[in-house]
């Protein structure tokens, strides 16, 4: 409502996704946003961004965009395991003995 956001305004919050700031005062995830969690999300949420924020924002990114590489190629080489596996369940086929190797 004009009146919520006209508060936050004078608060020195601009907030244009009410959702998105509602998850990020949200700092446990619990669904809810406590008192404490909404007067300290509006504390560090006031004002402009400053460069450190942006550059740990980057820095957080980067991480998250290596440490995912690692995992996909970690699940592309599982997989492969799997894949071969099973193809070789499948050729012993029924009545052929299972090799204990496989299990």
């Amino acid at each position: 409502s004009p009146a919520v956001r006209d508060y936050f305004e004078t608060l020195g919050l601009d907030v244009w996704d009410p959702w998105a700031f509602f998850k990020l005062l949200d700092a446990d995830g619990g669904g809810s946003v406590e008192i404490e969690e909404f007067f300290l999300g509006c504390l560090r949420f006031s004002g402009q961004a400053r460069a450190m924020d942006v550059g740990k924002i980057i820095q957080d990114q980067s991480w998250m965009m290596k440490n995912q590489g690692r995992f996909q190629s970690y699940m592309e080489v599982e997989l492969g395991k799997l894949r071969e596996d099973m193809a070789s369940f499948m050729a012993t086929g029924p009545g052929r003995p299972v090799s204990t190797a496989m299990i």
